[in-house]
C-alpha cells in the first residue's frame, strides 16, 4: 500500500488502483493515436472525395450544358413545327370555311331550284286535275247533252211526221174540194161541153196532184232515212258509253284488286323510270329479296345512285277509298271516302317508316320514297290531310308522284352520266399518268445512250490521237523505207467533231424528279362502283 500525504487528508492507493490508472492512461493515449490516424486518413479522403466531386461537378455542368442547347434546339424546332401546325391548321381550315360555304350556297342553290321546280310541278298537277275535272263534267254534260238532244230529235221526228201526215191530208183535201168546186162550177157552166174539153180540164189537176203526191212520198222517204241514221247512230252512241262504263268499272274494279293494283302501280313505276333515262337490271332492281340478321325485305325498286348509293321505291299505295269516292254521287258519301284515302296513305307512310329499309341495306339513303301512281291520288289526300307531307318527313318518307319522281329520276341519271364522265376523266389521267412515266423512262435511256456515245466519241478520239502522234508517224516511215509492196497507204485517222446534244432537264424526255413530285401530290382516286 501507497499513502501520499499524511493525516486524515492521505490518499491510499493499492496495486489494482495502479494498474488501473496505467490501463486508463495507455488506453487514452491508444484513442490519441487512433484519432490523429484517422483524421489524417480521413483528410486524405475529403480530399479524393472533393477531386471527384469537382469531377463530376464538371462533368454535370458540361452535361447540363449540352442538355440545356439541346433543349433549346429541340424548343427552336418544335416552335418551327408548331409555327407549321398552325400555318397549316389555318390553311385547313380556311379550306374547309371555303368548302362549307361553296356547298351551302351550292346546296341553297339546287334547295331553291327543286323546290321552282315542285312548285311548278305542282301547279301543272293542279292544272291538269283541274282540266280533268272540268273533262269530267263537261263528259257528263255532253252525255246529258246528247240524251237530252236525242229525245228532243225523237219528238222533232214525230212532230215533222204529224205535220206532214196533216199537209198531206190537207193538201189532198183542198185539192179534192177545189176539183170538185171546179167541177161544179164547170158542169155548172159547161153542162153542154163536150168530153174532151174536160179531159183538157182534168189534165193539169191530175199531175199537179201527181207531183205533188211524188214529192209526199220523196219527203216522207227522206224522213224515214233520217230517222233510221239517227236511231244508228244513237244506238253506236249507247254501245260507246255502255263499253265506256264498262271500261271504266274493269279498271276500277282491277285497281281495286290486291295483286291488279300493285302491278299497275309497278308498271307506272317501271315507266317513269324508263322514261327519265333510267335502264332496268342496271341502273334499278325490281323485286330483289334480301336476307340479313335483321330479316328478309323485298322492295318494290331499289335504284342504284352515283357513289355506290342505293334509294328505296315502294308503290303498293291504296286507291280503292279515291276510286270509290269517284263513283258515288252523295256528297256525304264522297268525303267519308277522301278521309279513308287520306288515312290509308298515313298509315302506309307510318308502315313504310316502320321498316328501316336504311338498317336492313348496305348503303341505302336514310329515307325510303313512296311513289302514288297519279298526282290526283296525293292531290285529294293533301286536300283531307294538309300534315301528310310534315308526318312523311318525319317517318323519313319521301311522297313523289310521276312528275316529282321524273325530276328526282332525271337527277339520278344526270348524276351516273357526271359519274361516267368523271370516271372517263380518271381513266384519262391514269392513262397520261402510265404515258409520262413510260416517257420518263424512256428519256433516261435516250439520255444514258446519249452519254454512251458521247463517252464513245471521246474514247475514239483519245484512240486516233494517241495513233496519229504516236504509232502512226513511225508507221509511216516503214511506208518510206518501201515496206508498202501492195501499194496501199495507211489510212489518215480523222476525229470525230459531232457531238450529240445533250438533254435539258424540263424540256425534253427526263421527266424523273418532275414525274415524281406530281406522283406525291396527286391524291389516289377512290373507288366507286355502280350496281
Amino acid at each position: 500500500m501507497i499513502s501520499f500525504g499524511s493525516g486524515a487528508d492521505a490518499l491510499t492507493f493499492d496495486s489494482i488502483h495502479i494498474i488501473l490508472f496505467l490501463l486508463l492512461v495507455v488506453l487514452t493515449a491508444v484513442v490519441m493515436w487512433m484519432r490523429q490516424t484517422f483524421n489524417a486518413r480521413h483528410s486524405g479522403q475529403v480530399i479524393m472525395q472533393e477531386a471527384e466531386t469537382a469531377t463530376l461537378r464538371g462533368r454535370l455542368e458540361g452535361e447540363l450544358e449540352s442538355a440545356n442547347r439541346r433543349a433549346d434546339e429541340d424548343a427552336r424546332r418544335f416552335a418551327a413545327k408548331q409555327a407549321e401546325w398552325n400555318e397549316e391548321r389555318g390553311r385547313l381550315e380556311a379550306q374547309r370555311v371555303e368548302e362549307r360555304t361553296r356547298l351551302e350556297a351550292q346546296w341553297k342553290e339546287d334547295r331553291a331550284t327543286l323546290s321552282n321546280r315542285v312548285e311548278e310541278l305542282s301547279k301543272r298537277a293542279e292544272t291538269a286535275e283541274n282540266r280533268l275535272a272540268a273533262y269530267e263534267a263537261q263528259s257528263e254534260e255532253r252525255a246529258k247533252a246528247v240524251e237530252a238532244e236525242r229525245q228532243s230529235l225523237r219528238a222533232m221526228a214525230e212532230d215533222v211526221q204529224k205535220r206532214f201526215q196533216h199537209l198531206a191530208d190537207e193538201a189532198l183535201r183542198k185539192s179534192q174540194n177545189q176539183f170538185i168546186e171546179m167541177a161544179d162550177q164547170h158542169l155548172k157552166k159547161h153542162k153542154e161541153g163536150a168530153e174532151g174539153e174536160l179531159k183538157k180540164l182534168m189534165q193539169p189537176i191530175q199531175e199537179s196532184f201527181g207531183h205533188f203526191h211524188e214529192k209526199v212520198e220523196s219527203i216522207q222517204k227522206i224522213t224515214a232515212e233520217e230517222r233510221s241514221s239517227m236511231k244508228e247512230q244513237m244506238r253506236n252512241l249507247m254501245e260507246n258509253v255502255t263499253a265506256t262504263q264498262k271500261t271504266t268499272s274493269d279498271l276500277a274494279n282491277a285497281l281495286r284488286a290486291p295483286k291488279g293494283g300493285g302491278r299497275w302501280g309497278e308498271e307506272t313505276l317501271r315507266n317513269v323510270l324508263e322514261m327519265a333515262g333510267l335502264s332496268p337490271f342496271c341502273d334499278f332492281t325490281e323485286q330483289t329479296h334480301t336476307a340479313n340478321e335483321n330479316g328478309a325485305i323485298r322492295p318494290d325498286v331499289t335504284v342504284s345512285m352515283p357513289g355506290g348509293r342505293q334509294l328505296v321505291i315502294d308503290s303498293k299505295v291504296s286507291v280503292d277509298s279515291y276510286l270509290s269516292a269517284t263513283e258515288t254521287e252523295e256528297v256525304s258519301e264522297r268525303q267519308t271516302h277522301l278521309t279513308a284515302h287520306a288515312r290509308n296513305i298515313r298509315k302506309h307512310i307510318e308502315t313504310l317508316g316502320k321498316k328501316s329499309y336504311w338498317d336492313k341495306l348496305q348503303d341505302t339513303v336514310d329515307f325510303v320514297a313512296m311513289f302514288i301512281p297519279g298526282e290526283n291520288f296525293y292531290a285529294a289526300a293533301l286536300e283531307e290531310d294538309r300534315s301528310l307531307f310534315d308526318f312523311a318527313a318525319k317517318n323519313r318518307v319521301i311522297i313523289v308522284t310521276p312528275s316529282t319522281l321524273i325530276a328526282l329520276a332525271k337527277a339520278v341519271a344526270y348524276g351516273w352520266r357526271q359519274e361516267e364522265a368523271a370516271k372517263n376523266a380518271r381513266e384519262v389521267t391514269d392513262m397520261a399518268r402510265e404515258l409520262y412515266s413510260r416517257l420518263s423512262v424512256f428519256g433516261g435511256h435516250v439520255a444514258k445512250l446519249g452519254r454512251n456515245i458521247s463517252q464513245s466519241a471521246n474514247s475514239y478520239n483519245d484512240l486516233v490521237g494517241s495513233l496519229e502522234g504516236k504509232v502512226m508517224p513511225q508507221a509511216r516511215k516503214f511506208e518510206a523505207m518501201g515496206f508498202n509492196s501492195d501499194g496501199k497507204a495507211l489510212p489518215k485517222l480523222e476525229e470525230i467533231e459531232d457531238r450529240t446534244r445533250e438533254l435539258k432537264q424540263g424540256r425534253d424526255l427526263l421527266f424523273s424528279e418532275i414525274d415524281k413530285a406530281d406522283a406525291e401530290n396527286t391524291p389516289r382516286d377512290k373507288p366507286r362502283r355502280r350496281a
